[in-house]
């Protein structure tokens, strides 16, 4: 398997465009205090997430699920190497698993890119 990187790259920055897209209406409108609006943060940052694998899936013409999945994982590594240079201490084990759910919800943005070229 050959991997398309500028695909991979696109679609990581779709991904983190997405999620601030879709997070600053909810800071502004929610705030960040209290259950609901963290939870839907967090909804926005996995659509982000499964935007950025359909954006990679679009752009790789073969394996869609691993361009995806790649490209989901690139975003949140920005996005958790941001947070922690900016002082936010989360553990490690709340690392790995939201790095298993980015490459999970890329793979499935993947999945949806591929279904939607073969039916076009």
């Amino acid at each position: 398997m050959r991997l398309n990187w500028g695909a991979v790259a696109i679609g990581g920055i779709a991904g983190i465009g997405s999620a601030v897209l879709l997070s600053v209406p909810i800071r502004l409108l929610a705030g960040t205090s209290g259950f609901g609006p963290l939870a839907l943060l967090i909804l926005a940052g996995f659509a982000g997430q499964m935007i950025g694998g359909y954006v990679a899936g679009r752009f790789a013409g073969t394996e869609q699920a691993a361009h995806g999945g790649l490209a989901a994982l690139l975003s949140y590594l920005v996005t958790a190497a941001i947070a922690i240079a900016t002082g936010q201490e989360p553990p490690i084990t709340t690392l790995v698993f939201s790095g298993v759910v980015a490459l999970v919800l890329g793979s499935a943005g993947g999945v949806l890119a591929a279904a939607h070229q073969r039916r076009a």
